[in-house]
């Protein structure tokens, strides 16, 4: 058996088989001597020079699958990604959502019965709001001053009639 290390350069040239005029033949040391050997260089605290071959099998591979769960990674990363960078998009699409909903029950009666010129327009609220806001910032002296009630007007005048 050892002898037959003598015929190659290599260890490793013994181990694997060889093709020659077409023809596989098999390795110069079997599996069962290459372990053999194998433990005798380790008992001998000699490093063993050749690593175990890995040889591929198709049958160890794992299915492709479908298409879709390929893709399917690739796509919830890709939303993952435009939820965390439009937020508020998202907020406005859902409140447009919300404002588009067809109306029910009370809200839909309540719709027909009250005239057009009574309902409530959010967006002129909201104007009108903002107006108000960019009146009362140009005065700081207005806001400055304690405002009085009419009521508590009323009331200080009846006093200064009863003192009089």
């Amino acid at each position: 058996m050892w002898t037959r290390l003598l015929y190659q350069s290599t260890l490793k040239e013994a181990f694997v088989p060889n093709k020659i005029k077409g023809k596989w033949l098999r390795p110069m040391i079997s599996s069962r001597y290459q372990a053999m050997l194998k433990k005798e260089f380790i008992m001998a605290n000699v490093p063993w020079p050749i690593e175990k071959l890995e040889k591929s099998n198709p049958r160890n591979k794992k299915p492709k699958g479908h298409k879709t769960e390929q893709l399917k990674i690739i796509k919830l990363e890709k939303i993952k990604k435009a939820l965390s960078t439009n937020d508020d998009a998202m907020l406005k699409y859902r409140q447009e959502r919300l404002n588009n909903r067809r109306l029910t029950g009370l809200d839909n009666v309540g719709s027909q019965v009250i005239p057009a010129w009574m309902k409530f327009d959010r967006e002129e609220y909201e104007e009108a709001q903002k107006e108000a806001k960019s009146k009362t910032v140009g005065s700081d002296e207005e806001e400055t001053k304690p405002k009085k009630n009419k009521g508590s007007r009323m009331f200080a005048e009846k006093k200064e009639k009863d003192n009089e």
